[in-house]
């Protein structure tokens, strides 16, 4: 059976592939536009559909989105809040 292209990740685990992604040169920020655009366009990212999922956890309404771009089982879309410790995923690949 195929597992769900959007769900949610352990906040902590995730939190280390981030800087694992970082520290390879393998995070794109919103802020890199050209990057997030293609990104995004590529791999029919539903970013809508991402952030309202995201407003129905986040208590505070706060969060934060990144994309790690790399070929191991981290990479895709992620939507995460640190202060309410929740992050989700948009898987590129189906798995």
């Amino acid at each position: 059976m195929a597992k769900p292209r959007i769900y949610q990740v352990d906040f902590f685990d995730f939190q280390v592939a981030l800087r694992t992604a970082i520290d390879a040169g393998h995070r794109i920020d919103k802020a890199d536009k050209k990057k997030w655009k293609a990104y995004v366009r590529a791999n029919s990212v539903p970013e809508a559909a991402m952030r309202k999922r995201a407003e129905g956890m986040a208590l505070g309404g706060q969060f934060q989105v990144v994309i790690i771009n790399d070929e191991g089982d981290w990479e895709g879309y992620y939507v995460y809040s640190p202060d309410d410790q929740f992050c989700l995923k948009f898987s590129v690949r189906e798995e």
